[in-house]
């Protein structure tokens, strides 16, 4: 019995120790808010905007796949060249309440920042207002 536990105490402490020097080496994308309430919009002010800073907390270049938006009237800018270990940038987050005129009342959308973190390789930062005339 003591000489098939050995082996097998041995294999699991040697899967444990590359798991932990992978996992040292890999980057982790990390957001300072994953929520942007611009509150009051008023439509005839045009467009509102917010920052949300980006950060690589990991131990590995970050790259940046992708940022989209759930709509046309909300867009999201930042560069998308891969971020190095403890670098951070900034993400402007503009809403346009004249995309849709008609519209007013409460307003959700989204941001997706997609990168090569593998433990969360997409970030969702929803964005809320209130349109009012």
């Amino acid at each position: 019995m003591i000489k098939f536990l050995f082996p097998a105490v041995i294999i699991l402490i040697a899967t444990g120790l590359i798991v932990s020097a992978t996992k040292e080496k890999t980057p982790n994308v990390s957001v300072d808010s994953t929520h942007v309430d611009f509150s009051e919009i008023i439509q005839s002010q045009g467009l509102v905007s917010a920052i949300v800073r980006v950060s690589n907390t990991g131990k590995a270049p970050l790259k940046i796949n992708r940022l989209s938006t759930s709509c046309g009237c909300t867009t999201a800018k930042m560069d998308l060249s891969d971020l190095a270990s403890g670098e951070s940038r900034e993400m402007t987050i503009t809403f346009d309440p004249m995309v849709h005129p008609d519209e007013l009342g409460p307003i959700v959308r989204a941001v997706y920042l997609q990168t090569s973190d593998q433990d969360e390789p997409e970030i969702q930062i929803d964005v809320t207002g209130v349109v009012k005339k």
